[in-house]
């Protein structure tokens, strides 16, 4: 049986979170600091760029989330952006404003 990647574990529970961009799974960890985890297909962005220029939207928005406690985020993006960062930044704001400290 292959080992299992840090991401993988936390989609063995049903608890996800979703909303219109995203899907969305925190877990709380036994470690000092929370952690993202950041899914991005091609399906959604055919080049680097376009998937590194949404990787840097949600980090930013993780960061001025205020995120409180310690838990692994999982994030798959259900539907690309359409280049617009206010719903983007919206939707996921609202999905940090679910997870609990």
């Amino acid at each position: 049986m292959p080992a299992e990647g840090k991401a993988e574990k936390h989609y063995r529970h049903k608890n996800i979170l979703q909303n219109r961009f995203f899907k969305c799974r925190a877990e709380r960890n036994p470690q000092n600091r929370g952690r993202l985890f950041l899914r991005i297909s091609k399906k959604y962005a055919r080049t680097a760029v376009g998937r590194n220029r949404i990787k840097r939207w949600i980090r930013a928005i993780y960061a001025k989330s205020g995120v409180k406690g310690k838990f692994d985020i999982v994030i798959n993006l259900k539907r690309e952006p359409a280049g617009e960062f206010k719903p983007f930044e919206e939707n996921l704001k609202d999905l940090f404003g679910k997870i609990g400290p």
